[in-house]
């Protein structure tokens, strides 16, 4: 396949994308062009129509690009249309590393990159707000002085992304089949060895 530059208006959306591309994700991809530049080519049919790359060619045009990069597939129609599902779909499978993306994240926060233009958004708090409790907001009031008591603490998110943005803070994996976390992580020999003590009653 070779890839080459067309100008944008020579180039049609697919009107039958079935792949939605919301505001934010618009915005995201656009941080990234502005910052990487268009890293990897549009797949268009014979008549220059998208059929994976609908997103970016939206985030392109709004940025005002004349030109675009392009590889003219030679697929049939129907293939055409399977493949980008299956682009798609395939992309939805996969799964991050919380423990290991929290450390790169910081890695590339510590060289100067913004995380909008990784298509993340780092918890904030709102504007104009210096003290910390007064971002605690409609829970009941709770005083413990003596911390050393506390053992197990439970977290309810509302969604998915707010599991990640959490894993991601604490750097630490978590899967639908999570079912709690240490902190800070222990691994899981000591746990097992720190249990054996526990049982023969050993405190050495």
């Amino acid at each position: 396949m070779k890839i080459k530059t067309v100008p944008i208006e020579a180039i049609s959306f697919d009107q039958a994308n079935v792949r939605k591309h919301g505001d934010k994700n618009i915005a995201a991809i656009k941080a990234s062009l502005k910052r990487f530049g268009q890293q990897k080519p549009i797949i268009v049919d014979g008549n220059l129509i998208v059929r994976a790359g609908n997103g970016t060619l939206q985030a392109a045009t709004e940025l005002g690009w004349r030109e675009i990069n392009v590889v003219e597939s030679d697929l049939g129609a129907a293939e055409l249309t399977a493949f980008a599902i299956a682009d798609n779909r395939t992309a939805e499978l996969a799964e991050w590393d919380m423990g290991a993306l929290a450390k790169q994240l910081a890695a590339l926060d510590s060289e100067g990159f913004d995380y909008d233009t990784l298509g993340f958004e780092w918890p904030a708090a709102e504007e104009g707000t210096t003290d910390p409790k007064a971002e605690w907001k409609e829970m009941p009031e709770f005083d413990q002085k003596d911390v050393s008591a506390v053992k197990k603490l439970i977290v309810n998110f509302e969604s998915l992304d707010d599991v990640e943005s959490f894993a991601s803070v604490v750097g630490q994996n978590i899967t639908d089949k999570t079912k709690y976390i240490w902190w800070p992580e222990k691994i899981k020999n000591v746990l097992v060895d720190q249990a054996y003590v526990s049982e023969r009653g050993d405190d050495t």
